[in-house]
């Protein structure tokens, strides 16, 4: 997230700042790719890549199993 304000300067000064205008400086991350899958008799090992975090860290990943 960041923050802008802005303020302007004359021959007399610097006048008051104006109001803050916040952005968010990235988007959803990018879509997943298909998970690997190794079982082992009763374990199951599911591995994958992680996306482009699109400048937002990723911050857990949801597993469906069906």
């Amino acid at each position: 997230m960041y923050n802008f304000r802005l303020r302007a300067k004359n021959k007399w000064g610097f006048g008051l700042y104006s109001n803050i205008v916040p952005i968010q400086a990235s988007k959803a991350s990018d879509q997943m790719n298909a998970p690997r899958v190794e079982y082992s008799g009763t374990h199951v090992r599911i591995s994958w890549m992680a996306p482009y975090d699109n400048g937002a860290s990723i911050e857990k990943y949801l597993i469906e199993v069906k």
